[in-house]
């Protein structure tokens, strides 16, 4: 446990409100990481002055949902991502420990398949998320996830937050058609997960339990009819604040669901900063993709 979680832990125990623990930990992070946040607010400044993407994912429900046509080069990058599929046929995956899905991503995939971050370092991408935060982000994960059929919901087949003292901007594309017997991301917009976060106590459950409401416990405090499924043809999907949207996947009855993920983090609020993943792409030469994988250490010829 770091010192982040255990200040939430043993605080919130105590009888301290979160928001009191909240304003501590963000406080001392804003100071140890002043420069560093300065210089990506500028940058991220100058980078959106004019962009068409400002506002594309609002602040008050979190959540924007994107076609096959949105995002630049989606093509391109769901053909590699297939092909990394049907290779890992052939030689193996890891399973995620307590988690319903395989991850398939290996660092090579990024520099073997170029079209992926290609996708993932475009225009639009970056401007989205350096709109989203005020800031630009640094790169925390590039996943490509199947999930065989399951008879059971345990993890992350139930509702709940990721780091929600935090905010993670993630982007879930679907490889292949997903609908609901697929089990597609679902959410709850960040308006209407607040409410539930409230009511349940929630980060007591997170920071003192296992992070995860069932249905019934969420449902005490909203509408089934509340929740975004990002399902739809290949290509479909959208970004969400899994740290303020309450969200839930991989509730696969039948067929394989196929997911391409991306997610960004705010580089002072990540509990571990490295991110080996990217060490083997191209070094970038633009100061805004230098600071998007700033969690990596280039490999040099």
């Amino acid at each position: 446990m770091d010192i982040e979680s255990r200040l939430y832990h043993y605080g919130l125990g105590a009888g301290i409100p979160y928001a009191a623990l909240n304003s501590i930990a963000n406080a001392f992070d804003a100071a140890r990481y002043a420069p560093e946040l300065a210089r990506r607010r500028k940058v991220a400044r100058d980078l959106l002055a004019g962009s068409p993407w400002k506002g594309f994912v609002p602040q008050d429900t979190g959540y924007a949902i994107v076609g096959p046509e949105t995002l630049p080069h989606t093509a391109e990058m769901l053909q590699a991502v297939r092909d990394i599929i049907e290779d890992r046929r052939k030689t193996g995956w890891r399973a995620r420990k307590n988690n319903p899905f395989y991850q398939l991503e290996r660092a090579e995939d990024f520099r073997n398949y170029p079209a992926i971050m290609k996708f993932v370092l475009s225009e639009a991408m970056l401007h989205i998320a350096s709109d989203y935060y005020g800031m630009v982000p640094q790169l925390k994960e590039v996943g490509i996830w199947l999930t065989p059929p399951q008879d059971h919901q345990f993890s992350s087949q139930l509702y709940h937050l990721d780091k929600p003292e935090s905010r993670l901007l993630k982007l879930f594309i679907n490889v292949d058609a997903n609908d609901n017997n697929s089990g597609p991301l679902t959410l709850l917009p960040a308006n209407i997960s607040s409410v539930v976060r409230s009511k349940t106590g929630y980060e007591a459950v997170y920071f003192r339990g296992d992070g995860r409401l069932t249905d019934n416990a969420v449902f005490a405090h909203c509408s089934p009819s509340d929740q975004i499924a990002l399902g739809g043809s290949a290509g479909c999907g959208g970004f969400a604040d899994t740290s303020s949207c309450f969200h839930y996947g991989s509730r696969t009855k039948s067929g394989e669901r196929k997911m391409f993920t991306v997610a960004f983090m705010l580089p002072h609020k990540a509990r571990e900063s490295r991110t080996p993943l990217f060490d083997l792409v191209p070094e970038p030469q633009d100061e805004v993709r230098r600071l998007v994988l700033s969690g990596a250490q280039f490999a040099r010829n």
